[in-house]
């Protein structure tokens, strides 16, 4: 599956200074191989330079996603697409600043630039790129499609094309589960993503995606969007059928269909939700502020950018969120998503949570025997060759301020767990050892924490 890298033990034994009791022995740390999550951003900068470049890199995000440019005129010069001048230029200024690329095959954006369709080899036609293959981690090929259009873009002969030229992921964005038939094309959201899957996933046994967009905090909500784990639940599922990465977007704009403020908490909690349910890629919706406007006003009041190009304060919301989960993505990613349960306040607890379909039961689980919650909380289950690994995250709505208590009863009574993550996390894991089998972690609005049993 995805992610299946090899552990490797450490040599030496590592003890942070936060040990709970006494034991006569040190847990020895696997150390892992180097990985990333990749970061980007909807909505790519607008001005082609090196400084703005750089300003889109320092918010953490590392990958340039080619996508949307709401530019009065579309040409070769103001769009992403295989072929134009801009994506020539796009490239050779991530080469200079540092970023990794995902580009966009376009289509539609060809027939504005260009005034003519791109033929029936696209891929092979325009392979303009051989020099930035290093960079080039993925393709955009197109957003939210019904049925139908799946048929016309998992289309064999598109799809042999592609792989005759990259060897990369073949990215299509899928509605989220509260579109309704017409976007979908198909009566249930099951049967739409089974066709993805069907049309398009099966096509890349190697290098396959599952990416949704799904914004949680929506214009008059009084809480958290209701499917939104729902509809994880089903791309994490989907993604583990196909062996695929799996990609979510965070919401990063403000008013119009969505909530009029966002803080970092929220930021904070649609990442760790996202990891929750074995997210390899993160994008935020937007970067850069569309300049569509409906009516005489903008069409949202905050993206990570504003209209003038200039950082808003999402922007360092989402900038620390980032360098936070980068910091332990090469623990994380060594392990593979199997499924997500839920804990729900019985009292007033989060609708949401009761909608996942996992049994909280962990008789499956090797090093852990039992895990509770005293508030609404998600975990993760994942694993690999060697081990295990647990993402625990506060559910409950963050401007509510609720502190909750996971508590992971383990089959050793002096395990240990290494403790990954959380608000202000950007260094070495913290090691806690079992009292009489129990490690109970506490978990701040909107936080969410890595554990590893370790030996």
């Amino acid at each position: 599956m995805k992610k299946k890298i090899a552990l490797t033990i450490a040599l030496s034994t590592v003890l942070a200074s936060s040990f709970v009791g006494s034991c006569s022995r040190q847990p020895k740390l696997p150390t892992y191989d180097d990985k990333q999550f990749t970061i980007a951003g909807w909505w790519s900068p607008y001005e082609q330079t090196a400084e703005s470049y750089t300003l889109y890199k320092e918010a953490g995000l590392n990958t340039l996603l080619m996508t949307n440019h709401s530019f009065e005129e579309r040409t070769t010069d103001t769009l992403d697409y295989l072929g134009s001048n801009h994506t020539q230029k796009s490239l050779e200024l991530c080469r200079e600043v540092g970023l990794k690329a995902i580009l966009n095959y376009g289509d539609w954006y060809y027939s504005m630039g260009e005034g003519k369709n791109y033929g029936e080899t696209p891929f092979s036609t325009f392979n303009y790129y051989g020099e930035y293959k290093d960079i080039i981690v993925g393709m955009h090929v197109v957003d939210e499609p019904s049925v139908s259009q799946m048929k016309k873009y998992g289309n064999d002969s598109l799809t042999a094309d592609y792989k005759s030229v990259y060897s990369v992921p073949y990215m299509v964005n899928l509605f989220p589960d509260y579109a309704n038939y017409n976007s979908l094309g198909t009566s249930t959201y099951e049967d739409y993503l089974k066709a993805y899957g069907e049309e398009i996933l099966s096509d890349f046994p190697n290098n396959a995606i599952v990416s949704v967009d799904y914004y949680p905090y929506q214009r008059n909500s009084a809480g958290l969007a209701p499917s939104w784990l729902m509809c994880y639940e089903e791309i994490a599922k989907l993604s583990k059928k196909y062996r695929a990465k799996t990609h979510f977007y965070l919401q990063s704009a403000t008013k119009n269909e969505f909530v009029n403020t966002l803080t970092e908490e929220d930021i904070r909690l649609q990442a760790y939700v996202a990891l929750c349910f074995g997210a390899d890629w993160l994008s935020y919706y937007c970067y850069s502020m569309p300049h569509t406007v409906i009516g005489e006003v903008a069409m949202y009041d905050e993206c990570l950018l504003n209209m003038d190009n200039e950082p808003t304060k999402l922007y360092y919301y989402a900038k620390e969120v980032n360098a936070e989960i980068q910091s332990f993505a090469s623990a994380f990613l060594s392990y593979d998503w199997v499924k997500t349960v839920g804990f729900t306040d019985e009292k007033d607890g989060e609708f949401a949570v009761e909608l996942l379909k996992e049994k909280r039961d962990f008789s499956d689980r090797k090093n852990v025997k039992n895990v509770s919650a005293n508030g609404d909380a998600i975990v993760g289950c994942f694993e690999n060759e060697d081990g295990e690994g647990y993402m625990l995250v506060n559910y409950s709505l963050p401007s509510q301020k609720k502190v909750v208590e996971i508590s992971v009863t383990l089959k050793k009574k002096r395990g240990f767990v290494a403790v990954y993550g959380g608000e202000n996390y950007s260094g070495e894991p913290q090691i806690i050892q079992a009292e009489n089998g129990v490690v109970n972690i506490k978990l701040k609005a909107g936080e969410g924490k890595f554990i590893t049993p370790i030996k």
